[in-house]
């Protein structure tokens, strides 16, 4: 019996506790995590993988690090990291994004992963080999980066993964509408329609910020239920630099074709008109 209860004992992980600096933790994101301390996940889209460590509430970090390289510091004793998340392409780690909270502020660190090739590496003296690949960068070099690796769409005709969208439904003049909100740092890029292109961001700074659906039923399923009579339009919200533009189109039988501002507004009276009449 003690020989049993002896296997069964090694079958336990064991997770050796983070180490503590003044009080508080250091995570180390290359070493197996402790989910009693910090609960890791992991998802992959579009081609690339997230990683995602949550501190638990009673976990303080004031440091992160990758074995023995430095990739965050609090700045004071009163900010801890609340969250640090690590992109992958393939195998190889691109970029990283720490949130912190100093009291009730929260603060954004973004990063890319610099590894020197392996020739450079080699030829480093002891002193520089010691420095991080970890480097900070501003939000707009991140987002930037990060929006040339990933072409996200939105799909019209497709079902909608609410990890990444907010979806409400309303009534606009008595017309079924829909919108469509990605969440914070999903970048669309692509608006389509099955096949069919509506809009493509032609510069690294542009990106969909809502989507706009009038007509039709449905949001997940609506061009196979849909009443073929039912005039349907779309609003879209561009961001760039310069600010921001909106864009107006129009479901025809040859797919959705750019309108003006003006013939917008007479679809939504005339599709309110149909409202009406079908009352």
């Amino acid at each position: 019996m003690i020989a049993i209860w002896s296997f069964v004992i090694l079958l336990v992980p064991v997770f050796a506790p983070l180490p503590v600096t003044a009080q508080r933790r250091v995570l180390d994101i290359s070493r197996p995590i402790n989910p009693e301390e910090v609960i890791v996940s992991e998802y992959n889209e579009e081609g690339l993988t997230y990683r995602l460590f949550l501190p638990r509430v009673h976990i303080l970090i004031g440091k992160v690090i990758d074995r023995d390289r430095l990739i965050w510091l609090a700045p004071s004793r009163f900010e801890n990291c609340s969250s640090f998340r690590v992109v992958r392409d393939g195998n190889n780690i691109v970029f990283a994004l720490l949130r912190s909270k100093l009291g009730y502020e929260t603060k954004n660190y973004y990063f890319m992963y610099v590894e020197a090739p392996p020739s450079d590496r080699a030829e480093r003296s002891f002193l520089a080999s010691l420095v991080s690949p970890w480097r900070l960068i501003p939000e707009s070099e991140y987002r930037e980066r990060l929006a040339t690796m990933v072409n996200r769409k939105f799909d019209l005709s497709a079902h909608y993964d609410y990890r990444f969208f907010n979806i409400q439904n309303y009534q606009e003049l008595g017309i079924p509408s829909y919108i469509y909100t990605p969440r914070e740092e999903y970048l669309v890029k692509r608006v389509m329609d099955g096949d069919d292109i509506i809009w493509q961001s032609t510069r690294p700074e542009e990106r969909c910020s809502l989507i706009l659906l009038h007509g039709g039923e449905l949001h997940s399923d609506y061009i196979r239920r849909q009443n073929r009579e039912n005039k349907r339009v779309l609003r879209l919200y561009i961001h760039h630099h310069g600010g921001k533009d909106s864009l107006y189109f129009e479901k025809t039988g040859t797919g959705w074709v750019p309108i003006t501002r003006e013939a917008f507004y007479e679809e939504m009276e005339h599709g309110a008109e149909d409202q009406v009449t079908k009352l």
